[in-house]
């Protein structure tokens, strides 16, 4: 008679299979969470970037300004809204989990314009602007959205700051 052979693993085995996963598993939390907090601000900021485009784009294509409502702090958002005053679009920061929109450098207001004449971008009073919308997120990255007064966009984060893709330094 044959000797049987030994299928699967001991008990003692599977803890400790168990044991060194809980270990690997601590190890890499918290690069994990500092990965989701990168993803979050730069998502923040791609989307906002984005809208700004498509939002100029519109401002030409309509031949009629397109304003863009902020409103900072936790939960921010922002919306897109035609010269009737009707929404177009909006985001709510709560897409992006802890993360904050902090400081607004848009002439005094929570709104800017966005004219049919090349997208360029004005106060409500029709004055030219150049501005930024600053994103924290939870663990204190910071990064920005600046816009000039032809509305072109560029990302940013502070000199030192921890580097997000596709991102260049400015002192936002």
């Amino acid at each position: 008679m044959k000797p049987l052979k030994q299928r699967g693993v001991t008990l003692i085995e599977l803890m400790l299979g168990i044991a060194l996963l809980g270990i690997i598993a601590t190890l890499a939390l918290p690069s994990f969470t500092a990965f989701l907090d990168r993803s979050r601000l730069q998502g923040a900021i791609q989307a906002l970037d984005a809208d700004l485009q498509w939002a100029r784009s519109e401002a030409v294509k309509r031949n009629a300004v397109i304003r863009v409502e902020f409103t900072p702090g936790l939960p921010w958002r922002y919306s897109l809204r035609d010269a009737a005053n009707t929404e177009i679009k909006h985001v709510e920061g709560s897409a992006f989990h802890k993360t904050t929109m902090d400081a607004l450098a848009l002439g005094g207001g929570n709104a800017l314009w966005l004219q049919p004449n090349r997208g360029a971008v004005t106060t409500p009073a029709g004055l030219p602007l150049d501005s930024r919308v600053v994103f924290q997120s939870a663990q204190g990255r910071v990064a920005c959205v600046q816009f000039n007064q032809l509305g072109r966009t560029q990302l940013c984060s502070p000199a030192g700051a921890t580097h997000l893709m596709g991102v260049t330094e400015c002192a936002c």
